[in-house]
């Protein structure tokens, strides 16, 4: 679950791991549609994730790309401009 909030934070679950963080979007997506969205870790309870990947502890900014659908609420979520290293669609529910 990802909870973006318009304040410029956002909430992360997965699996047993929580996150807070900051983020902020590009205005426009690139040429190929893709938003970028820098953002950097807060805080994490360091619990697993639903991967099984390490906890995440790292408060380095990252970078990440977003690509929405078009007549879906659903987007990837990758780690270039590109559809090489993406997970999802992810769906978005009203609250």
């Amino acid at each position: 679950m990802y909870d973006y909030r318009a304040d410029g934070t956002f909430y992360t679950r997965s699996g047993a791991e929580e996150t807070s963080n900051t983020y902020s979007i590009s205005e426009r997506p690139d040429a190929n549609g893709f938003y970028e969205l820098k953002a950097q870790l807060v805080k994490s309870n360091e619990a697993q994730d639903c991967s099984d990947g390490a906890p995440n502890n790292d408060t380095a900014p990252f970078t990440i790309y977003i690509l929405f659908h078009k007549t879906q609420p659903l987007h990837l979520v990758c780690q270039t401009p590109t559809l090489n290293q993406c997970f999802g669609p992810l769906r978005r529910v009203e609250p």
